[in-house]
């Protein structure tokens, strides 16, 4: 149940998170191909870097300890990005769409690098304790994933990408409440498990 809870969480989130954050900079680009072309390339490149850093950590730290930095990290990122994303649109509002862009992926880039952390350290800690249920983690999070973009338009509709985007920040909270572990402290093994091999 910590398995399926876990990274059901983290694939509902990342993507909630994304539609979030397309229909917000919707408002700055003002038109939806920019927002998506600049929201995606900027979560997936930030994200892959941030997988990449966790896949380093997961070798030489405890991935529970990193788990919950990051989900501290996304909580704090989400919240200023609630409060300030308003502001900086109004105050960037005038400038060329090549320097909104850009703004936009240096925008989302810390949040998106912090999202990146949490499922390969998960990966990694499910590798070490139960190998046989690495397959079933990952089919977990990709339906989470397919299911959370349609989820993420529905709950948007009734009730705004804000509360999209506090709902995602509590999954996040969840997935690190429900991370899996062998004993308390165990430290991960000091190779890439085989599922990771992308991250490196």
């Amino acid at each position: 149940m910590r398995l399926i809870t876990c990274f059901g969480a983290i694939g509902l989130a990342f993507l909630f998170i994304e539609m979030a954050f397309i229909q917000r900079f919707i408002l700055f680009l003002h038109h939806p191909l920019y927002a998506a072309v600049a929201v995606l390339s900027a979560f997936l490149i930030f994200a892959g870097l941030g997988s990449l850093l966790a896949n380093h950590l997961a070798i030489k730290q405890r991935a529970k300890a990193w788990m919950h930095f990051a989900v501290i990290g996304i909580g704090l990122i989400a919240s200023i990005d609630l409060l300030l994303l308003g502001i900086l649109f109004d105050l960037f509002a005038d400038h060329a769409l090549w320097s909104k862009l850009g703004i936009a992926v240096i925008l989302v880039a810390p949040l998106a690098f912090c999202m990146g952390l949490p499922l390969p350290l998960a990966l990694a800690q499910v590798a070490s304790s139960q190998p046989a249920s690495v397959p079933w983690a990952w089919a977990i999070n990709g339906c989470a994933s397919v299911v959370s973009a349609v989820l993420a338009v529905m709950l948007a509709v009734q009730f705004g990408f804000t509360l999209v985007l506090v709902l995602a920040v509590l999954l996040y909270v969840v997935a690190g409440l429900t991370f899996p572990g062998t004993s308390r402290g165990a430290d991960l093994p000091h190779r890439s498990p085989r599922g990771l091999k992308m991250f490196s």
